[in-house]
């Protein structure tokens, strides 16, 4: 798989990586933001433990479900549909045009 997608079967590592809460908190914050963050603005935005806690969730999202830009940090391509769909809450009026499954891991 090609980085920068969210493609193919739903895979062991996939769920590993978003089985904890400050990795998801991670996810949801980008997925609202809609827009490249940088990392102290994330950081500050979560208040999650400290920094270094902080930056190891963020860098095992990377580059599966978590892209860094020159402009900070973003969803990579294609995890945000994935978000919504998979959200609790979330409603299913038609058959999704892309994807359902996490990334590889």
């Amino acid at each position: 798989m090609a980085t920068g997608s969210v493609s193919g079967d739903i895979s062991a590592d996939a769920f590993a990586l978003v089985s904890d809460d400050t990795r998801v908190a991670i996810l949801r914050a980008l997925h609202e933001l809609d827009t490249p963050v940088a990392f102290s603005a994330l950081y500050e935005q979560l208040a999650v433990g400290d920094s270094a806690h902080f930056n190891y969730h963020l860098s095992e999202l990377r580059p599966q479900f978590v892209t860094k830009t020159a402009d900070g940090y973003e969803l990579t391509a294609g995890v945000g549909g994935w978000l919504a769909r998979s959200s609790p809450g979330a409603t299913r009026t038609a058959r999704p045009s892309s994807p359902t499954s996490p990334p590889d891991g």
